[in-house]
C-alpha cells in the first residue's frame, strides 16, 4: 500500500490530474522592492564566491524540473511554474544589487583583490524539496562575508519551509524561498557585524587607475563629452570591457592604449544618458577568458552572469568592448581577444564572436545593443597580432548578427579601428559617444536612431581616420527588426 501511495503522489505532483488551489506566496522581487536597504553598504563593492552547494542546489531543482517535464503533455504546469530555480536566484541578485554599489562573481579571493573587493560574500544555499503530501520544503540562504585576509566578519542566513499539499500539486518552492529570500534581506540589513567591518575598510574605487592589478601607464580620462541625465531605468543593465595590458598576462599582443579611457567613457555615458544604475554595470578592465565566460557563458552554456542578471523582458542590455580581435581557425572565425591570449592560439583561448552572438541572442532581454571597438583583421594600429605576419592582412569571417541583437562595430572587416593622434582616445568611440550625446540628431527631434549615427560617423569617424592615417576606416551598424534605440 505504501508503495502504491508514493507512486500516486508523484504522478500527482507531475501531471497535476486533480484540481487543486495554486501556491501561494509573497513575491520577494516584489517585496524587497519597497525595502530602504542599509546605507551604510552603499558605497561599497561586493564580491561573491558560489560554494559547492549552490550549484548542487540548482542541479536538485534542473532535477526536479525535467521529472517534471518528462510527462509531455500531461505535465503539471503549475508545478514546473514553482520549482523555478531563477526565482532564487533573481532574487538574491536584487537583494545585493539594491544595497551595494556593485557586486560581481569572483573565483577566489585573488580575483577579489584584482576587482579591488573590500569584501568579499561567500554565498552558500540548500534547497530540499519535499517529495509528497505532507512533506516539508526547505530552503536556507547563507552568506559568509570574509575580508581580504580571509577571514570571517559577519553571517547573514535566511531560512524557509512550507508544506507539500495534498493532492500533491507543487512542491512549493516559491513559498519557502520568498520567506528565506525576506528573511535574509530583513537580517542584512539589520547586521551590525558587517556594518561595523565595512566601516574599517576603505570603499572601492572604480577609476581604472586605482583598481589593483591595472597598469596605470594607460590613459583612462573620458573623453570630455556632456551627456543629458536621465530617468533612472532599474532593470537595465551594462557590461563595460576595456582591454588595454596585453603585455602583462598576454604573448606576442601589442596593448591597446586608449581602452581603459573608452571604457570610463562608455561607463559615462550608461550612467548619465542611459540612466543604468551602477549596480547594474559590470565592468572589467583587462578581462582574461575565464572572466568573458564567466559573464557572458561558453559554447556549452549561455547561462553566464548577465544571463542571471536580466530582469525577462525588461531589461534593455548594452555591451561595450575595447580591445583587440583577430581571426583564427580554419575559417578565419572572428573573437575577442582576452588580455591572457597567445597571439599563436587565438582559436583556444579567444572568445568566438560567434558564440558572443549566440548566447547574447537567447537572453530574456527587451533589447541587446553590441559597441565593439575592435576591428578582426588581426591587424591594429599598435601592430600585427600574428606572429611574423609583418602585418600581412587576413580577411576574417565576420559572425550573423541574430535578429534580436543590434551591433555596431568600429569598422568593416578589412578595416583598421584608429586612435586619436594623441592616443587618450579611439576614434569610434569618440565620435559615437559625441553622436549621442546629441550632435548626431540631424533632425533635432530629441533622438539619435541608427541612420543619423550611420550619417555623423561617415562625416566624422571616416573623415578624421583617413585625414590622420590615410585608411578606409567606417563603422558598421547591423540592427535586427526587432531592436532599435
Amino acid at each position: 500500500m505504501k508503495r502504491v501511495f508514493l507512486v500516486l503522489a508523484i504522478f500527482l505532483l507531475a501531471t497535476g490530474c486533480v484540481t487543486t488551489p495554486q501556491p501561494q506566496y509573497v513575491d520577494p522581487l516584489v517585496s524587497l522592492g519597497n525595502a530602504p536597504g542599509n546605507p551604510a553598504f552603499s558605497n561599497h563593492k561586493l564580491g561573491v564566491l558560489l560554494s559547492g552547494n549552490v550549484k548542487a542546489s540548482m542541479s536538485h531543482m534542473e532535477g526536479a524540473r525535467s521529472f517534471i517535464s518528462s510527462f509531455g503533455a500531461f505535465t503539471n504546469t503549475t508545478a514546473l511554474t514553482d520549482a523555478d530555480p531563477q526565482f532564487v536566484v533573481e532574487g538574491i541578485n536584487k537583494i545585493l544589487n539594491d544595497r551595494f554599489k556593485e557586486v560581481i562573481v569572483i573565483k577566489d579571493i585573488d580575483e577579489a583583490a584584482i576587482n579591488a573587493v573590500g569584501v568579499a560574500m561567500i554565498l552558500d544555499m540548500q534547497i530540499h524539496l519535499g517529495p509528497q503530501s505532507g512533506e516539508q520544503t526547505t530552503v536556507k540562504i547563507s552568506g559568509i562575508f570574509v575580508d581580504p585576509d580571509e577571514t570571517e566578519v559577519a553571517r547573514v542566513t535566511g531560512n524557509g519551509a512550507s508544506t507539500v499539499p495534498w493532492p500533491a500539486s507543487s512542491h512549493m518552492f516559491k513559498p519557502a524561498a520568498s520567506a528565506a529570500l525576506v528573511q535574509f534581506a530583513t537580517r542584512l540589513d539589520d547586521s551590525t557585524q558587517l556594518e561595523t567591518a565595512l566601516k574599517t575598510l576603505k570603499p572601492a574605487t572604480y577609476a581604472a587607475t586605482a583598481s589593483s592589478g591595472t597598469n596605470t601607464n594607460f590613459p583612462v580620462a573620458p573623453v570630455n563629452v556632456s551627456f543629458a541625465a536621465s530617468p533612472p531605468r532599474p532593470d537595465d543593465i551594462a557590461v563595460i570591457i576595456g582591454n588595454a595590458d596585453y603585455g602583462k598576462l598576454g604573448k606576442d599582443i601589442p596593448n591597446v592604449i586608449p581602452a581603459y579611457a573608452d571604457a570610463e567613457s562608455f561607463k559615462k555615458y550608461v550612467l548619465t544618458e542611459l540612466g543604468v544604475r551602477e549596480g547594474n554595470i559590470i565592468d572589467l578592465r583587462d578581462a582574461t577568458s575565464a572572466q568573458l565566460e564567466r559573464v557572458f557563458g561558453s559554447e556549452r552554456t549561455f547561462k553566464g552572469q548577465l544571463y542571471d542578471w536580466v530582469r525577462q523582458g525588461q531589461s534593455r542590455v548594452w555591451i561595450y568592448y575595447s580591445g583587440h580581435g583577430a581571426p583564427a581557425g580554419n575559417n578565419n572565425a572572428a573573437y575577442l581577444v582576452p588580455v591572457d591570449a597567445d597571439s599563436s592560439r587565438i582559436e583556444i583561448n579567444g572568445y568566438p564572436l560567434d558564440v558572443l552572438y549566440g548566447n547574447l541572442a537567447q537572453l530574456p532581454a527587451k533589447s541587446v545593443t553590441v559597441v565593439l571597438e575592435a576591428c578582426f583583421s588581426g591587424v591594429s594600429q599598435a601592430g600585427s597580432l600574428m606572429v611574423a605576419s609583418s602585418g600581412v592582412y587576413v580577411k576574417p569571417r565576420i559572425s550573423k548578427v541574430p535578429d534580436k541583437l543590434t551591433v555596431i562595430t568600429a569598422g568593416a572587416a578589412d578595416q583598421v579601428a584608429s586612435w586619436e593622434n594623441d592616443k587618450t582616445i579611439s576614434l569610434f568611440t569618440k565620435y559615437f559617444l559625441t553622436g549621442m550625446s546629441g550632435e548626431a540628431d540631424g533632425d533635432k527631434d530629441g533622438r539619435v536612431n541608427w541612420t543619423e549615427m550611420d550619417a555623423y560617423l561617415k562625416n566624422t569617424l571616416t573623415y578624421y581616420a583617413r585625414r590622420y592615417y590615410g585608411r578606409d576606416q567606417t563603422a558598421q551598424i547591423t540592427s535586427g527588426p526587432a531592436t532599435g534605440l
